[in-house]
């Protein structure tokens, strides 16, 4: 019988399975040679970058106007200059989390896939508004960089304010979803239904912010931030009552998310203090400012035309110092609160059948399951935990 077997070709299936694990390798070839050639992109993008537009040689120094050519001599420049090297160094590691987590994560439903396309949306919107920052805290707004070629699109207004526009409605999905998902887990669908009514308001708090860019009047960020200082007071109270009628029991999908929310109150806490304490006073203060000077706003027309390219280039601490507490916090912790609400939320459902703690913070990572359960094995599950 074992000769026949020998000259019949083996075990049955096992053809297939070698060919199945050939694949396999195949395709995981093809994406560490894909990996490679991003990072390496990234690479050269980012030291092209900070050749160019660091002062290092004088041809550059030209086409930048960079007004002191040594740009690390503690001139008044410089110090701009090294929040932005920071930011793309951040941004670099940023890339690098995120294709690691991207490698671990299960396979995606459908509502877990627009979460994966929300983290991944913030993440690339914010590494091009760091690599060229916009000013929006001075009149005329000003950019860091104005350069004879992709510099004066990526750098301008416009494509600044869309990008921020699709990331704002992007971390505020992740947020949403993730403390939504867990109050209808637990049959609180009142709560979840508030909690989704949220993003509404942050929907409308970008049609504040865009009336502002567009007239520059900064009252409408006033109105633009109380919106979202709402939502986010909402959601924090959803998520603490959540959080507090949560059955704890040893199943480790329940304690994903027990730790998720307990994770999401102190970082929506964080934000609120930062939006009551700083942003709003300081678009108070600039209104108020605006309004004694006198100050004539754009009409539409007019507000519109202006976005289309950043004329004014200022690299000056001065003209930026206000601007840059918002805009550390929206480059450096941002992107990382993205990647780890998208990883907590999808192990936090993927737990509740796998039996694996989902939270990927203190080590307290799941392995990964080769896929997701079926529906007859959800039914199963379910029968059994029901006897």
């Amino acid at each position: 019988g074992r000769s026949r077997r020998r000259a019949g070709g083996g075990v049955p299936g096992e053809g297939a399975a070698v060919e199945e694990e050939a694949r396999r390798r195949e395709r995981r070839e093809r994406r560490a040679r894909g990996r490679f050639l991003v990072r390496a992109a990234l690479g050269t993008a980012t030291s092209a970058m900070l050749v160019r537009n660091l002062g290092y040689a004088p041809l550059v120094v030209s086409r930048l106007g960079l007004r002191r050519p040594g740009a690390f001599d503690g001139s008044d420049e410089s110090v701009v200059l090294l929040w932005w090297a920071a930011l793309l160094v951040n941004s670099l590691l940023q890339l690098k989390w995120f294709f690691t987590v991207k490698e671990n994560l299960p396979t995606l439903n459908g509502a877990q896939r627009k979460r994966f396309l929300c983290a991944a949306a913030y993440l690339i919107g914010s590494t091009v508004r760091a690599l060229y920052p916009v000013n929006w805290e001075v009149r005329p707004h000003a950019c860091m960089f104005n350069t004879s070629y992709i510099g004066s699109v990526l750098g301008g207004e416009l494509v600044d304010r869309v990008l921020a526009t699709g990331m704002e409605l992007a971390i505020a999905h992740l947020v949403v979803s993730a403390i939504a998902d867990v109050s209808e887990l637990h049959a609180r669908t009142s709560a979840a239904r508030l909690a989704r009514a949220c993003f509404y308001l942050v929907g409308v708090a970008q049609v504040a912010c865009w009336l502002g860019v567009v007239t520059d009047n900064k009252l409408y960020h006033v109105y633009e931030e109380g919106l979202w200082g709402i939502a986010f007071t909402v959601l924090l109270g959803i998520t603490v009552h959540t959080r507090r009628v949560i059955a704890v029991r040893d199943h480790p999908g329940e304690i994903g998310q027990a730790r998720l929310l307990t994770a999401i109150c102190p970082l929506i806490s964080l934000y609120l203090a930062f939006l009551f304490t700083h942003d709003i006073p300081m678009y108070l203060r600039q209104w108020a400012a605006d309004q004694a000077a006198g100050t004539k706003y754009n009409d539409l027309q007019s507000g519109m035309q202006a976005l289309l390219q950043c004329d004014a280039v200022e690299r000056s601490f001065a003209m930026w110092q206000e601007g840059l507490p918002w805009m550390t916090a929206t480059f450096v912790p941002g992107p990382y609160i993205a990647i780890l609400l998208l990883e907590a939320s999808v192990r936090s459902e993927v737990a509740i059948h796998h039996g694996a703690s989902p939270w990927p913070l203190l080590g307290w990572r799941a392995a990964r399951p080769a896929r997701r359960p079926s529906a007859e094995e959800d039914i199963v599950a379910a029968a059994s935990s029901a006897s």
